[in-house]
């Protein structure tokens, strides 16, 4: 029996998926994207470790890479922290207040 490997599917019309294909950035498994409570939207790349992400702004602009020592737990970056719980994440930046989100 033979599986139909990731380069055979045809690319996606969803814009959020498009790193989720063969030859973009096959360490990235899943993509969410969060309205905060300041209007902002922010595009969170999950890792193919399951332990990493990637937060930017969905304008553009370079990725915040977080780590969490373990499922579960906290996300961390340089003067940045992630906690997501179901549909919302609270995100932490030194020197600016708490930003809420929610999963869009």
């Amino acid at each position: 029996m033979s599986a139909a490997g990731c380069s055979s599917q045809a690319p996606s019309s969803n814009p959020h998926d498009e790193d989720h294909f063969a030859g973009t950035n096959p360490q990235i498994i899943g993509r969410h994207v969060y309205e905060c409570d300041d209007g902002a939207k922010i595009t969170v790349d999950f890792l193919a470790d399951g332990l990493t992400i990637e937060m930017r702004r969905t304008a553009g602009g370079k990725p915040a890479r977080l780590s969490a020592p373990g499922q579960g737990l906290q996300y961390i970056g340089d003067r940045i922290t992630a906690d997501a719980i179901g549909g919302q994440m609270t995100i932490n930046r030194q020197g600016h207040p708490a930003q809420a989100c929610r999963r869009i």
